[in-house]
C-alpha cells in the first residue's frame, strides 16, 4: 500500500470515530434528559466558536456537545490534494471538455478549408471576370479605331456585335455584383 492510501484510511477512521462519538453523546444526553438526572436550579452553558448555548439540564448540555464532535469529525476528514491522484469525476469532466475542444478544432479546420476553397474560387471568378472585361475593351477599341476592318462588316453585323457587347457588359456587371467584386 502506498502512503496516500494509508493516510486516507487513518484520517477517515479518525473522522468516523469522532462522528460515532457525537452520535453517542446525543444518545447519552437524551437518556439523561429522559431520566430527569442532572436538573439543577442553575443553568449550564457552553460557548464554542462564537455560539453560546444555555440549557437547564446536564443532558441537554451533553447533547449540545455533539455539535463539537461533528465539527471535529469534519475537520479531521482527509484533505488530499496530491497532483498524482486522479479524481474520477474531474477526470471524466476533463475528458468531456477535451472531446468538445477536439470537435471544435475539427470544425475550425473544416471551416478554414471551406473558406480557402471559396476564396480560391472567388479569385478564379475575379480573374475570369477581368479577362472578359479586357476582351470587351479590346473589341470595343477594335471596332472604334479600325474603321477599315469595320467597313467590311455590314450595318446589321455591326449592330449585332454592338448589341452583343452591351449584353456581355451587362452580364459581366451582374456576374461581378453576384461575386461582391463591385464595391
Amino acid at each position: 500500500m502506498n502512503g496516500e492510501i494509508v493516510t486516507l484510511i487513518i484520517y477517515g477512521s479518525i473522522a468516523l470515530l469522532l462522528a460515532v462519538g457525537g452520535i453517542y453523546s446525543l444518545r447519552m444526553g437524551f437518556k439523561l434528559i429522559a431520566k430527569g438526572k442532572g436538573k439543577k436550579p442553575e443553568e449550564s452553558s457552553i460557548n464554542f466558536l462564537g455560539l453560546k448555548a444555555t440549557t437547564g439540564s446536564i443532558g441537554a448540555l451533553v447533547m449540545i456537545t455533539a455539535f463539537m464532535w461533528g465539527w471535529a469529525a469534519k475537520l479531521s476528514l482527509p484533505q488530499y490534494d496530491d497532483g498524482q491522484t486522479k479524481i474520477t469525476a474531474l477526470t471524466k469532466e476533463l475528458a468531456e471538455v477535451s472531446t468538445q475542444f477536439d470537435m471544435l478544432k475539427v470544425d475550425h479546420v473544416e471551416t478554414q478549408s471551406q473558406l480557402l476553397k471559396q476564396k480560391s474560387q472567388n479569385d478564379r471568378y475575379a480573374a475570369y471576370a477581368k479577362t472578359i472585361e479586357n476582351n470587351i475593351l479590346k473589341l470595343t477599341r477594335l471596332l472604334i479605331s479600325n474603321n477599315n476592318a469595320v467597313r467590311s462588316l455590314s450595318v446589321i453585323e455591326k449592330d449585332t456585335i454592338q448589341t452583343l457587347l452591351k449584353k456581355q457588359k451587362t452580364d459581366l456587371q451582374k456576374f461581378k455584383s453576384n461575386l461582391n467584386l463591385i464595391k
